[in-house]
Parts: structure tokens; C-alpha cells; sequence
């Protein structure tokens, strides 16, 4: 550059007044001429360089560059840091090449260099350093509120923050009225929903009054953005493919300005510059929006500000949103190191580290077990920040998302077992709700659905006999208590009990009236513990006599009905079960008169109910009920048909099944059927694909559906539909049992050609189709996986049962059920990169596959 060193000081001052007024990173703005940029300040003025460096410290903040040891990663990309040495040994200075950073924005930079990592404890240690309560007059007017808005994270009331801004307010001499209207809305902000109402309306008065002279709010440069997002347009854009042009973000589009990536950064800045945090609310949409768009840009500092939002739906969707980003398989590892070591760090605001126990349910399932293991193991073992007290609460939504997603990969016996142990402790507490048993419960049944507990006594034994020690105390008095909750308990862990408590168990169930029993879901446990004719009788007895008994929740009243909720005793898993280990119940003929009489009253109840018009209420709801009844009704067609109650069993059978059709018209028409899977209504789709299920289980076949699944594979193949997910989760389920029979050649060649439309595009990812229509990508991926797997069992087993060379297998081979060699090579290149895929679950599922067959 030529000229004098005063001309090149003043055309370096217009460009860093180029960025910093349009709130841009200097090497996002300048793109690939970042380099020269930098170059130019070589020669010039150390005011220059100075301002050189904080915008370099915050580039680095905002990419978290900077890591413990005080080095700058080394990426190629980041070539213009490579260079720049740092010392940090003064914790007031930083000093880069010679150029010193130091004061209250070097302070406030460091400070949001430990929001950014999430390291809660030295981010307060550095605001305490900054400055107390009575120290309001030695910060400067710029700094007041980036200081005010990092101690509120801490200040839980925020009484103490308020007491700083009104000392400010009240006592300070200087002039910048600017600033007094930052600060007014600021401690509004912070005002307390109770807060003396006097207080609230000078406060709004003195705003209103100042911003009628003209002064800024602090809202209008992030309300400006909003609106700047309406004209670029927010569900109109093209999505990006992942990774491509990573690290050159388009900022700008020639009809509009700045585009969605270009808002983003500019809102992300905005948020550092003006020292607010996020603020959600109304705008909690675009403010998404904006986030979204830099995730892969700026991954850590919009973590930290996605985690100040309550909202559990925004707080899972941007979780998934993290999950398919391309950030890499060591960002995202960082990242959940920096998520767990918040969690247990003590100093972490409870309002963060709940939204932290929400984000990680989610993020878990891109990162690898040795990641997290010990650190999730200490804090489920430990059970700190009242972990276990929270998940069976009606507030811990958070803790309870928490433990019951991490406790489908933790494999440690020892970790397990203290899961079992805290909950059990929880269970027997005398004053428990009945409700936060029940949550109890549910946690239990979560941990069975993911663990295989017969293994788990044995493991004990042998590693952590103080730990079994320790659950067997608490599990003899829930055993030999009495109480319907205990035996959902006992259910849950009958695999792991004693053969002790397993026979002191089936003692107490003897004693059990079980014409008084009111939880419908122990009846499976106390027909498991009943082996002997006797006892079987007399639940026989006792189910006939039970109010439960196809218990609708209606009562005849004077003008109406009251309603109270459906539960019936399922009488059919228990009288017919599909592949259950105990044997099934048989009636009697006085049982079933009193059962059929049973099904004619409350019948009666159920028809008088739908028929008028209750809106309050889903009939759909009393579908299930129906279904129970008219099961017995066929079930025990033969018996009914040949004996003098014949013609009120017809009668009944049919009005059954008339109310049946009237709810649901696809469960005995196949055609109607088809129209309902084909229906773009998700309803009627449900429906339609409740009736299959039906079918398929009572036949334990998808024999004779061949045009049901068609339908289904088609909306897996053309994924407008709003039902792609539900379509492919049944496919997959039905295809991957191995109870039902599928002879179905016209089908796999259908299924290859799905797996080919979805093929991840590298070892390590996914279609980025899933994504651009905003499926969960995790939840496709995993069933269309189990797709791709259950097509490669047939490859394996008939490359077992063909003793041949491998290419006489491969090639021209039609044998495996009307697939081709071509559909082999699809089905083993899916299984291969489901292998290496960055989703966990994915990975599990296909870990045994043998693709050098």
C-alpha cells in the first residue's frame, strides 16, 4: 500500500470501522483476502495493532481457537492464527506478538471466552474480579451491562445485579443518557414478576420519555435483524449441503443484502458488542433462525446462548440441528466434554445445566461411549444437584429426559446397579407422591427396555458386592410389602431378583383380593408368579368380579355421562398370548357368561356415549376398549355360537363390531384400508396403520398385505408425505421381527430400491435429502438401517447354507428372495457406511454385519 503512514493509518481505521459498523467477523467479511488484511497492519500505528488484536481475540473467541494450554489450534484454515503467539501468564493482559490487550474489554472478552467453553466457574470467578456491588463507579459506561448481563446468569433473584444497575442509576455523574437507557432496560429486565408495581411504571415512564428524544433502545439493533430475516425470507431458502463451503460463508445476496449466514454472525456479534444475552420470547422463531444458520460456523459461543432458552422443544430441535451439522467428529467430542464438565461443575446457573441435561438426551447420539463414560457414570453414580429427586418429579422434564436417554449406552454393571439402587431409595421414601412412584416405575421399565438385567446380580457378586448389598436392602421390604405400585417395581426387575425374593413374591401375590386390584398393569407379573391351578383360578375368579374388567371410565348420570378415564384389564394378552413364556388363562363356562354379560353393559354405556355429542371428547379414545372386547367376542365365537346364549352373542358381536367401523372403517375393509394408509391426513393414516398392525399381529404374517406395504414403501420412497416416519418405523419394525413371517419376494427388491434414495453420501453421514425435509435424521437413519440389515441376514444366511465361492454367490444370485447382485452390492455398501456412521445407534445395529462375505 502506498502512501504516507498517516494516510495508511486512517484507510486502516475506515476498514475496521467497515466491519466493526456492519458487526461482522473481519474474516468472514474479508474471505479469502483475510490474509492481506492482516498484512497491512505490519507497518502501522500500535493503536492500530491494539485494535488488530482484540478483533483477532474475538474471532478466536467465537471459534474457540484457544484452547487450555493457550495455544491456537492448528487447522489449515486458520493459517492467519498460526502464527501468533500468546502469553497468558497475567491474568489482567494478553499479550500477542508484542501487542498487549488489557482492560475492561480484554476482562469482558475473557469472561465470554469461558462462557463459550461453558466453564461456569472460572466465568465467575472472572466477573467477581471485575467488580462488586459498591464497586458500580469503576467500570466504565460500556461495560456495565456486559458485566450485568454475565452476573445474572449467577445472581439467582437477581437482587444483587439489580442493586449494582440502580447504584449506577442513582449515583453516577456521568452524562451519556445513551447509556441510562441501556441500563433502564436492563434492570426492568431483571425485575421480578412480583416487583413493586410503582417501580415498574417510572421506570417504563423515564424509557419512554428518553426514547421520545430520539435515544435507541438496546433491542433495535437485534430487532433490526428480525426484520432484516423477514425480507431475506425464512422458509424459502435453499439448505446447504453439509460441509460445503464450510469456511466460506456467502454473507451477502444480491437481492437482499445480508443473507440468512450473514444475519446469523452479524447477530451473534451484536450479542457480544451490546452485552445482552439471548432473548427468546416471541422471537424465539427467528432467533432459531439466525442460530441455526452458524452453528457450523460458530458452534460453541451459540450453544451458549441456545442454553439460556427454557423451552424444551427448541432446546431438543437445536440439539438435532447439532447432531447433523458438519462440525466434526472433534467438535462434537469437545463439545460434549464441555456439556458433562458443566454439569458437574457446581458454579453452573441450575436454569443451564437442566437445559444441558435436555441438550445432551439429544447430542448423545453422535458421540462416541468413551467420550462420556466416566464422565456420565460419576454423575449418575453420584446423583448430585438432586438428579434422581428432579427425574421423578413433575418438574424434572430435564433430569428425566437426562437418565433415561444415557441409560440406553451406559454398559458399566456398576453404574446400573447405582441407577437401581437411587430410584429404589426414591421408591420407599414414605411421603412420595403416587405419582412420582409412578415416574419411579417408568424409569425402571426405561432401563429394562435398554438393559438386560439377568446378567446384572452375577456381575455384582463377583465386582461391587457393597452395591448389591445395598439394592437387595431395598428391594426385601418393597417385596414383601403390600401395594399394586411394588409389584410394577418387582415386574420391572424380575430378571435381576433373587430366587429368594422371587419366592417371597409369589407368597405375598397369594394374599393379593384380586377382585380389588385397580392397576391394570400388574395382572402379566401376578399370572407370571401364579403356576399352580389354584391360584389361577382364583385370579380367574377375581378378574371376573373386577370393576376394571373392560372398564370404560363412564357413569350414568341424570344429564349425561361422567367420565374419568379408559383402562380395561387386557384379558386378551392374558387368555391369547403371542410367544408369552406363561401359560394362558382358560374360562370357564359361568366366566365366560359373566364376561360376555360384562361386554353387554358397559357396551351399552360406551354406545349411548359416542352417540351424542361430546366434544370434550376423542372417540377415538374408546377404540382400544372396543378392540378388547370384540377380541374375546371372536375368540370365543365357537363356544358362544353353539350354546343358548347365541342370539344375544350375535347381536352383541355385531353391534361391537358396527361401532368399530364407525370409528375406524379400515379395520375390517382391506379397501377401505388402503385408502386410509394412502391418506396424506396423518389421523386417518394412524388409523389405517393401527388396523395393519392388528392384522399382521394376529396373524404374526404379512401374508396377503402385499399391496399394504406397497402402499407404505411408496411414502418411504417419495417423502413428501407428512407420514414418511411413522411409514418407515412400521416397515422396519415388521421387516426386522423375527416372529412374523414374510414372504414378500415382490418386496425387498423395493426395500433396496429405499436404501438406494437414502444412501449415506460418505462413510460418515447421511442423505442430505432427510434433512432438507426436516425428518429427524437419527430416527430415519436407524430404521432404514434396520432395513438394510435385515436384507443382509439374508445374504448371510444363504451364504451360509451355499457352501460356494464368494463371487458364485455374488453374481446373477436370485435365490434371496427375488434380489439381484446389484441389490447386494446396494444392501452391503449401506451396511458398510452405517458401520462408520456418526450416529451411535446406527452403528450398533450393523456392528455384527459381515460385509466381506
Amino acid at each position: 500500500m502506498q502512501g504516507s503512514q498517516e494516510e495508511k493509518d486512517k484507510y486502516l481505521q475506515g476498514m475496521f470501522m467497515a466491519v466493526h459498523g456492519i458487526m461482522m467477523s473481519p474474516q468472514i467479511y474479508y474471505g479469502r483476502a483475510y490474509k492481506d488484511f492482516l498484512c497491512l497492519f505490519q507497518n502501522t500505528s500500535t493503536k492500530n495493532k491494539v485494535k488488530l488484536g482484540f478483533l483477532i481475540y474475538r474471532d478466536s473467541l467465537l471459534q474457540t481457537f484457544i484452547l487450555e494450554n493457550n495455544e491456537f489450534t492448528q487447522t489449515e484454515e486458520q493459517l492467519a492464527f498460526k502464527t501468533l503467539e500468546l502469553d497468558k501468564t497475567d491474568s489482567q493482559t494478553l499479550n500477542m506478538n508484542g501487542i498487549v490487550l488489557k482492560g475492561e474489554r480484554y476482562q469482558y472478552y475473557r469472561a465470554l471466552e469461558y462462557a463459550f467453553r461453558l466453564d461456569f466457574s472460572k466465568l465467575k470467578d472472572t466477573i467477581d474480579q471485575w467488580g462488586t456491588i459498591d464497586q458500580w463507579d469503576t467500570i466504565t459506561e460500556p461495560y456495565i451491562l456486559k458485566k450485568a448481563s454475565l452476573w445474572g446468569l449467577f445472581d439467582l433473584n437477581k437482587s444483587e445485579v439489580r442493586l449494582f444497575l440502580k447504584n449506577r442509576l442513582e449515583h453516577s455523574t456521568h452524562e451519556n443518557i445513551q447509556e441510562r437507557v441501556y441500563i433502564l432496560e436492563l434492570y426492568r429486565f431483571f425485575l421480578p414478576f412480583n416487583a413493586d408495581q410503582n417501580e415498574r411504571d417510572n421506570i417504563n415512564d423515564e424509557i419512554l420519555t428518553l426514547k421520545s428524544e430520539g435515544l435507541q433502545s438496546i433491542y433495535d439493533n437485534p430487532n433490526y435483524l428480525m426484520k432484516k430475516l423477514d425480507q431475506v425470507g425464512h422458509t424459502h431458502t435453499k439448505v446447504r449441503s453439509y460441509g460445503n463451503d464450510r469456511d466460506r460463508i456467502t454473507i451477502f445476496s444480491s437481492r437482499s443484502g445480508f443473507t440468512h449466514a450473514g444475519l446469523g454472525v452479524q447477530y451473534i456479534l451484536t450479542l457480544i458488542e451490546s452485552g445482552l444475552l439471548a432473548s427468546f420470547g416471541s422471537n424465539e422463531q427467528k432467533v432459531y433462525q439466525l442460530l441455526k444458520e452458524v452453528i457450523e460456523t460458530y458452534p460453541f459461543p451459540v450453544l451458549f446462548y441456545i442454553l439460556q432458552n427454557p423451552n424444551e422443544g427448541f432446546l431438543l430441535r437445536m440439539a438435532q440441528d447439532y447432531c447433523f451439522a458438519d462440525i466434526g467428529e472433534k467438535e462434537r467430542k469437545r463439545i460434549m466434554t464441555n456439556l458433562l464438565q458443566a454439569i458437574q461443575d457446581k458454579n453452573t446457573p441450575d436454569l443451564i445445566r437442566q437445559n444441558i441435561l435436555m441438550f445432551v438426551s439429544k447430542f448423545i447420539e453422535v458421540v462416541p461411549l468413551d467420550v462420556y463414560e466416566d464422565p456420565i457414570s460419576n454423575i449418575l453414580v453420584k446423583g448430585e444437584h438432586n438428579l434422581y429427586e428432579r427425574a421423578v418429579s413433575r418438574i424434572g422434564r430435564q433430569e428425566k429426559a437426562f437418565v433415561r436417554s444415557v441409560m440406553h449406552y451406559i454398559e458399566d454393571e456398576g453404574v446400573i446397579g447405582s441407577y437401581i439402587d437411587h430410584l429404589l431409595a426414591l421408591f420407599l421414601v414414605k411421603n412420595l407422591d403416587s405419582s412420582d412412584r409412578t415416574r419411579v416405575i417408568n424409569l425402571l421399565y426405561a432401563l429394562v427396555n435398554s438393559v438386560d438385567l439377568e446378567p446384572l446380580r452375577e456381575k455384582l457378586e463377583l465386582t461391587n458386592k457393597d452395591l448389591l448389598d445395598s439394592i437387595d436392602k431395598k428391594l426385601d421390604p418393597i417385596v414383601q410389602s403390600d401395594g399394586e405400585q411394588r409389584l410394577l417395581v418387582i415386574g420391572n426387575l424380575y430378571t435381576f431378583l433373587s430366587t429368594n425374593q422371587i419366592e417371597k413374591a409369589k407368597s405375598e401375590i397369594k394374599k393379593i383380593q384380586f377382585s380389588e386390584v385397580k392397576n391394570t398393569g400388574v395382572w402379566p407379573l401376578i399370572l407370571e408368579f401364579s403356576d399352580s391351578k389354584e391360584a389361577r383360578d382364583k385370579i380367574k375368579d377375581g378378574i371376573v368380579d373386577n370393576k376394571m374388567l373392560f372398564h370404560s371410565g363412564l357413569t350414568k348420570k341424570d344429564k349425561g355421562y361422567g367420565f374419568s378415564y379408559v383402562d380395561f384389564i387386557p384379558i386378551s394378552s392374558l387368555t391369547y398370548p403371542k410367544g408369552k413364556k406363561s401359560l394362558p388363562l382358560r374360562w370357564n363356562e359361568d366366566q365366560k357368561k359373566k364376561i360376555l354379560k360384562k361386554i353387554q353393559d358397559e357396551f351399552e354405556l360406551v354406545h349411548d356415549f359416542l352417540g351424542q355429542d361430546i366434544r370434550f371428547m376423542n372417540h377415538n379414545s374408546m377404540f382400544p376398549l372396543l378392540i378388547e372386547m370384540v377380541t374375546f367376542l371372536e375368540h370365543e365365537k365357537r363356544y358362544f355360537e353353539s350354546g343358548n346364549l347365541k342370539e344375544t352373542y350375535a347381536k352383541l358381536y355385531q353391534e361391537v363390531r358396527s361401532e368399530i367401523e364407525t370409528i375406524n372403517p379400515s379395520y375390517y375393509s382391506e379397501e377401505k384400508l388402503a385408502i386410509y394408509l394412502s391418506s396424506e391426513n396423518i389421523e386417518d393414516f394412524r388409523l389405517g396403520l393401527n388396523s395393519l398392525d392388528r392384522k399382521v399381529n394376529r396373524e404374526l404374517s404379512v401374508s396377503g398385505l402385499n399391496e399394504m406395504f406397497r402402499i407404505l414403501m411408496e411414502k418411504i420412497l417419495y417423502p413428501d408425505a407428512v407420514t414418511f416416519e411413522e411409514a418407515l418405523r412400521f416397515v422396519a419394525r415388521t421387516w426386522s421381527s423375527n416372529n412374523i413371517r414374510k414372504k414378500q419376494k415382490g418386496r425387498n427388491p423395493m426395500i433396496v430400491r429405499i436404501l438406494k434414495k437414502y444412501m449415506p453420501k460418505d462413510a460418515s453421514d447421511f442423505n442430505e435429502l432427510l434433512k432438507e425435509k426436516e425428518y429427524d435424521v437419527a430416527f430415519a437413519m436407524k430404521y432404514l438401517t434396520m432395513l438394510a440389515q435385515y436384507l443382509w441376514k439374508l445374504v448371510e444366511e444363504d451364504t451360509s447354507k451355499n457352501p460356494k465361492e464368494k463371487e458364485e454367490v455374488e453374481i446373477g444370485n436370485y435365490i434371496i428372495e427375488g434380489m439381484s447382485s446389484s441389490d447386494i452390492e446396494t444392501v452391503r455398501e449401506w451396511i458398510r457406511k452405517a458401520q462408520s456412521s456418526r450416529f451411535v445407534e446406527v452403528q450398533n445395529l450393523v456392528k455384527s454385519c459381515n460385509t466381506e462375505l
